[in-house]
């Protein structure tokens, strides 16, 4: 008896319906898939940076190991409830819906992209409003829409990673969709995320911010060119004020997180 309550048997702790957390799980799966035997490595794709720590310096390949650890406890939690688990999924989501709402915005964001000179951001950068807009802007058309981009994979396709696109959507393409899906048909529970769940986001983007520049000390490279673009335009302080700008990004995602699961409780 003592066995089975230490396993929690009496009450499982599901925080989704089965269906909905198995769907999540094997998007995640077909994602990891996808970065390991359809994409290009990460010594090709950017070799300076990723000399020593490979794949794991971009949030998109974190993020979709994390939301594949999340979704599959959230499958453990409808078969066998462990003490304190549904705490823990519940003070998780919103660093997991930030996360994946990002990982796919950023991705296919398709904003106006208005190459601005150093005078111009120099002077921009007086308007702390205007100045976060213009990063705002760079790092949500980053990546899908970029013509450098599309130039890259268009060369690696044509030596030796033909399935480069494909890749890239499958990376980013399934996060939002079924985070959405799992946020409007997650069941209700007897938590809600707190202002805990908040800090973890923050102090999440600020380790991994800490993390991209222990690299760059390591290598002399950012894993991202809109980094180098911004320091290149307007010096090391706007750079900072940028990478802390997606501190502020992620903590008002994971608010979004928190209120969406409380409103569809």
């Amino acid at each position: 008896q003592e066995f089975s309550y230490f396993l929690g048997q009496e009450r499982k702790m599901a925080i989704a319906p089965m269906p909905v957390a198995t769907a999540c799980t094997l998007a995640q799966c077909v994602a990891l898939y996808s970065t390991f035997f359809l994409g290009a490595p990460a010594t090709i794709l950017r070799p300076e940076p990723a000399k020593f720590i490979g794949r794991c310096m971009w949030l998109t390949f974190q993020t979709n190991w994390m939301l594949l650890c999340y979704y599959s406890l959230t499958v453990i939690a409808g078969f066998v409830s462990l003490p304190n688990l549904e705490i823990f999924l519940v003070t998780m989501f919103p660093l997991a819906f930030a996360l994946a709402i990002f990982l796919t915005v950023a991705y296919y964001g398709n904003l106006y992209s208005h190459e601005y000179s150093p005078r111009e951001i120099h002077i921009l950068c007086a308007n702390h409003v205007l100045f976060g807009l213009i990063i705002i802007q760079k790092i949500v058309a980053l990546d899908h829409f970029n013509p450098e981009q599309q130039l890259r994979r268009g060369k690696l396709k044509m030596n030796g990673y033909p399935w480069i696109f494909l890749n890239q959507h499958l990376e980013h393409g399934l996060g939002a969709p079924f985070m959405i899906l799992f946020t409007y048909l997650h069941l209700p529970t007897e938590t809600v995320p707190t202002y805990l769940s908040i800090f973890i986001v923050a102090v999440y983007l600020t380790l991994y911010l800490v993390f991209i520049h222990l690299n760059w000390v390591a290598t002399g490279s950012w894993p991202y060119p809109f980094i180098e673009e911004i320091e290149r335009d307007a010096g090391s302080a706007a750079r900072e004020a940028a990478l802390l700008g997606l501190v502020g990004l992620f903590t008002a995602l994971g608010f979004l997180g928190k209120f969406c699961y409380q409103q569809l409780q």
